[in-house]
C-alpha cells in the first residue's frame, strides 16, 4: 500500500512537471461568458482558428446570463484550478454585454476587487464588455460605425443592434444565433473588427459617450499572443 502510494505521488508530480514545461512557451487563458451559444460558438472558432487548444484556451459559458454572474463563475472556475504555477489560469476575461443588465457596474467593481485580491490565483482578470451588445462586435467585423445604438419604436437597443447587424450580407437571417457561414465570415474580417474596435474605444473615451463601443479586441490581441506562429 505504502509504494501504491508512493508511486501515486510520483506519477502526480511527473504529471505537473510536464504540464508546467509543456505550458512555458503559452500562457494558459480563461474566457467566461454569459452567452450559451453564439459567443461561446465565435471565441472557440477564433481559438480553432489560431490553433490553440484546450490546454491553452477554456471557453465557459455555463453560467446565468448577467455580468455578475459571469464573474462569479470565473472564481469559481479559477478557485478549482490553483494558482498558474499548479496549471491554473495566468489570465482571466469576463465576456459580458452592458445591454440593459443591472449588475453591470457591480460587475466590473468585483473584477477590481478580484484584482487587488492576493487570494485570487490568477495574475489578472479583465472585463471584456460590449455596450450595447455582443452583435456590436460583430458588427466591426465589417463596418465603423459609433452612432449611438438605443431603444426605438419598442425594440431595445440589443435588438436594435441585432437589426443593424442583419444588413449585412450572409446576416440576413441572423436570430441571436450563428451559423458555419457567419463564422467564417467574422474570421475573415478579425483584423478589421480589431482595427475598428480600438478606434472606437478610443473615440468613446475621448467623447465620453460609450455607446456603441466595446474592448474584444484586447481579448483577441491576447489569443494572438499565446497562438503558435502561423505555419509558412
Amino acid at each position: 500500500m505504502k509504494n501504491r502510494i508512493l508511486n501515486s505521488r510520483s506519477t502526480t508530480r511527473e504529471q505537473l512537471r510536464r504540464r508546467q514545461g509543456s505550458r512555458s512557451i503559452r500562457e494558459r487563458v480563461l474566457i467566461v461568458c454569459e452567452g450559451a451559444k453564439t459567443e461561446r460558438l465565435y471565441l472557440e472558432a477564433v481559438v480553432a482558428h489560431l490553433r490553440l487548444t484546450s490546454a491553452d484556451v477554456v471557453v465557459a459559458a455555463d453560467c446565468p446570463s448577467a455580468p455578475r454572474h459571469v464573474v462569479e463563475h470565473a472564481k469559481k472556475l479559477v478557485v478549482q484550478e490553483g494558482p498558474p504555477s499548479q496549471g491554473g489560469y495566468d489570465f482571466v476575461y469576463c465576456v459580458f454585454d452592458r445591454d440593459t443588465h443591472h449588475s453591470y457596474n457591480s460587475a466590473r467593481d468585483q473584477i477590481i476587487a478580484l484584482n487587488k485580491s492576493r487570494k485570487f490565483f490568477a495574475k489578472s482578470i479583465e472585463a471584456i464588455y460590449s455596450i450595447p451588445c455582443f452583435e456590436y462586435w460583430f458588427l466591426l467585423h465589417f463596418v465603423y460605425k459609433r452612432s449611438p445604438l438605443v431603444d426605438s419604436n419598442g425594440n431595445s437597443c440589443g435588438e436594435v443592434a441585432v437589426r443593424e447587424l442583419m444588413k449585412i450580407n450572409t446576416f440576413e437571417n441572423y436570430r441571436k444565433s450563428i451559423c458555419p457561414a457567419h463564422i467564417a465570415a467574422l474570421i475573415e474580417n478579425i483584423d478589421r473588427a480589431k482595427s475598428n474596435s480600438i478606434r472606437a474605444s478610443r473615440d468613446a473615451v475621448r467623447t465620453g459617450e460609450a455607446n456603441p463601443s466595446t474592448n474584444m479586441h484586447i481579448l483577441i490581441t491576447k489569443l494572438e499572443s499565446i497562438a503558435p506562429p502561423k505555419k509558412p
